[in-house]
């Protein structure tokens, strides 16, 4: 199976299950989102019946990613998941996939492209189920994403 890598400054987003193509349109809706930062994740999709099925060792042994350090897939779990966890696979190093719900795929996205955030931080402070749902905002964290807005002209 041959994998086509993304442009340089995106992600690859690979669909492997096309049992419905309604949850894909959502899915990439909410993943392509606006965050509450102002990111937009930089995402390269490929839905192509030809990696149906892809496994995560074809993912990663595909080793045609550039310079990126993960991808996002969206398999049989993603599409039945009523949450829509999209798999987060790290193509650099030997470490387990998380799941990510669309809504936080581009601070993911983003903080994974610019090591602002390892990957491994991501994994921790998933749930039990191995899903990543974002942080708890609290003033601390409100006051650094409205400073941030500021710094980079960012919209409300």
């Amino acid at each position: 199976m041959k994998f086509t890598p993304p442009p340089r400054d995106h992600m690859l987003f690979i669909r492997t299950d096309f049992s419905d193509d309604g949850a894909w349109r959502t899915i990439v809706d909410a993943a392509t989102q606006k965050s509450r930062m102002g990111y937009q994740a930089a995402l390269h999709l490929v839905d192509d019946r030809a990696y149906e099925r892809a496994t995560v060792d074809d993912v990663v042994s595909s080793n045609l990613f550039g310079k990126s350090m993960a991808c996002f897939v969206a398999d049989e779990r993603t599409m039945a998941d009523p949450d829509h966890a999209i798999l987060c696979i790290n193509l650099m190093r030997s470490m387990e996939p998380f799941r990510v719900v669309p809504e936080w795929v581009s601070d993911v996205e983003a903080n994974l492209s610019i090591a602002n955030v390892d990957f491994e931080d991501y994994a921790e402070q998933c749930g039990a189920d191995g899903v990543y749902r974002g942080y708890e905002p609290n003033p601390r964290t409100e006051f650094f994403i409205q400073m941030m807005k500021k710094t980079f002209n960012l919209p409300d």
